[in-house]
């Protein structure tokens, strides 16, 4: 039976510099990209219209919608 070393947060002399700044330049670009699900309702992402179009138009769009995408 092997022991297990108890985890414990790892040095400020032991951290590598680089890696936590590409680590931040990703959780950027995830903000980044993700900007636009964040800024409008889900309904406007999943099925985006024009608000002056007919009521039909509307209806036309979801049943194509929902038809392809299954939802």
């Amino acid at each position: 039976m092997t022991t297990s070393v108890p985890l414990t947060p790892v040095q400020p002399t032991e951290r590598i510099q680089i890696v936590d700044i590409l680590r931040g330049f990703a959780l950027f670009g995830i903000l980044f990209v993700n900007m636009m699900v964040f800024s409008r309702p889900m309904q406007a992402i999943a099925l985006p219209v024009d608000p002056s179009m007919p009521w039909y138009d509307h209806a036309a769009l979801w049943l194509i919608h929902a038809g392809t995408c299954g939802g």
